[in-house]
């Protein structure tokens, strides 16, 4: 039991550890107007119910979402990595 609960606590401190560093990295970057952003292209699809109920979607266009190059989320701006693995958003009407 005691084994379980030592690499527990590792696994939480060795997380904490990595995401400190990350933020330190982005706030170095940030500082040095090297600015670790870059824009992705979302592609927007409507999904309007129908009276059959199914869902018919319908192209929304295209938006801009600003992403952060870093392992985690700060300042509000969600990973480059995560972005672009999600390029289509589904707005429920």
């Amino acid at each position: 039991m005691r084994r379980i609960v030592r690499l527990a606590v590792g696994l939480v401190v060795a997380l904490g550890l990595l995401y400190a560093a990350d933020a330190a990295w982005v706030s170095l970057r940030t500082t040095d107007h090297r600015l670790p952003m870059r824009d992705v292209q979302i592609h927007v699809m409507l999904a309007v119910p129908q009276k059959n109920n199914r869902v018919e979607f319908i192209p929304g266009g295209t938006e801009t979402e600003t992403c952060l190059s870093s392992l985690f989320p700060h300042s509000g701006l969600a990973p480059c990595w995560y972005v672009e693995r999600h390029t289509r958003r589904e707005v429920d009407y």
